[in-house]
């Protein structure tokens, strides 16, 4: 008996060395994963819009150009913001190109910033097609029916012309135009817060003292007072002002 405790005493250090140890767990932390954060999958559409814009300014290799012009205009929103740096180049003939591929775009909102931004071009055509376009698609964006309303006082005959074309197309839709209108009135303005109607009632006062100005033309006055009553909604007067 007294001998096999001396022999357990001393197989017990080697049985506590060879036993194995183990590091005491915390709650929860055998679970926890150990992940890296995802990298972000790249903008194909992006790189390709950086590229083929390339091909559109140099705009050597006309099969090419016309190839690349397509493709940004599939891409529609995602080549916008490469299309809009290219609106400050030096050479007119890529801006032309940047209304047309904006024109050949499905998605009309992506391609309002690049016509607005037209309108400010230096070319007179450049600036025409733009407002033509937007005339075209019936475009009703705020920015864009504002733009044209500023357009009202191009330097350019055509420009004007198809500004108010536009304007008088859109009807109601021109209404966030009113207080542009409003402050710069002519016989153009006030044609187009005719055709607004009810949604033009902020420029009555404007138009109110534009028909009691005698010094205005007389049948100009004449329209100011049948503007008011479209947009009011009262008849007509039959009576003309006083000269």
């Amino acid at each position: 008996m007294w001998k096999a405790r001396v022999g357990w005493l001393l197989l017990w250090p080697l049985a506590a060395a060879a036993a194995p140890t183990t590091a005491p767990v915390t709650p929860g932390a055998a679970t926890r994963p150990t992940t890296r954060p995802a990298e972000p999958a790249p903008d194909y559409a992006e790189m390709a819009a950086q590229s083929l814009i390339q091909t559109v300014r140099a705009g050597r290799e006309p099969q090419l150009v016309s190839a690349a012009s397509e493709a940004l205009a599939v891409l529609g929103a995602k080549a916008v913001p490469a299309l809009a740096k290219l609106q400050s180049d030096a050479d007119p003939m890529v801006h032309a190109r940047i209304v047309e591929i904006a024109a050949a775009m499905n998605d009309r909102t992506a391609a309002v910033p690049l016509f607005v931004a037209a309108l400010k071009d230096p070319q007179a055509p450049i600036r025409d097609s733009a407002l033509a376009h937007l005339r075209f698609a019936n475009v009703t964006d705020a920015s864009a029916v504002c733009a044209a309303a500023d357009a009202l006082h191009d330097p350019d005959t055509d420009v004007r012309q198809t500004a108010l074309e536009y304007l008088t197309n859109l009807g109601e839709s021109a209404a966030p135009a009113v207080s542009r209108l409003a402050r710069s009135l002519d016989s153009r303005a006030i044609r187009i817060l005719a055709g607004i109607g009810p949604r033009a009632d902020a420029a009555v006062p404007a138009l109110l003292k534009f028909y009691q100005d005698a010094s205005r033309p007389k049948e100009d006055r004449v329209d100011a007072v049948i503007a008011v009553s479209r947009i009011l909604g009262k008849p007509v007067p039959t009576t003309q002002p006083a000269k």
